[in-house]
Formats: structure tokens, sequence, C-alpha cells
């Protein structure tokens, strides 16, 4: 179709060929939500496997940030063998198994192979899920 200034300048497309605005008579709004949703769904599921299968001691991803990847807080609470965030003496941030719950506040975490240290809850981070 020809028009304005230039040859070409207006087209007609086939609706077909112009892709979905919205869905099941959602809105815009509703689309964006759940595109988010699926985006954050997305991030939740590779923070879980890259926490799966990481090694004890192994640096946490440079990429994770507090709030939310991980946090800090002394009223946590984690179970034997629960995949968490720690620090080591150098004060790298590692990943650490919880090792034994001791009753007190505090839990012994593997922070390497073959050792362990005492934390207190706040100084153990929580992996968000």
């Amino acid at each position: 179709r020809r028009g304005g200034e230039g040859e070409g300048q207006f087209r007609t497309d086939p609706a077909s060929s112009i892709g979905k605005i919205a869905t099941a008579g959602r809105g815009l709004q509703d689309e964006i939500l759940a595109s988010g949703a699926g985006a954050e769904r997305e991030k939740r599921g590779r923070r879980k496997t890259i926490a799966s299968s990481a090694r004890v001691g192994d640096a946490i991803p440079k990429d994770w940030s507090p709030s939310s990847d991980y946090g800090f807080s002394p009223t946590s609470s984690f179970k034997r063998g629960e995949v968490v965030v720690a620090a080591r003496s150098s004060g790298a941030l590692c990943f650490a198994s919880i090792k034994n719950a001791r009753g007190d506040g505090t839990y012994e975490v593997a922070v390497e192979a073959n050792g362990s240290r005492v934390y207190p809850a706040g100084s153990v981070g929580k992996i968000a899920s």
C-alpha cells in the first residue's frame, strides 16, 4: 500500500502475524504481572538447582545478592542437611550445610569438607525458595 512520503510507509499485516497482546481475556497489567511471576519462578528454579548441586565450601555465585537470593536473620531456623550460606574466616560467602542444631540458637555448620564451625542463627544465610 502506498501513502505518505515514501513507498511502503504504511503496512497492513494480517492480525495472525502480529502476535497476541493479551490472552484469555486478561488485560495488559495482568499480562505484565504474569510475565514477572514467570521470571521469578525461573530464577527460583535456577537458584534451587545451583544450591542443590553445590559442594560445601563452594563460593556462592557473584550475581547472588542478599534479600533476593539469601538472607540472614536471627529468627531463621534450619534443618539438618539444609544447604545454607555462611561466611568463611576470610569473610567470603560460601555454600555450607547444617550438621546439627545445638538448641541454644546456634548451629554446627560444615563450611568445608572436613570441618565445621558453630554459628548463631543470624550468621547463617537461608537460601530463598
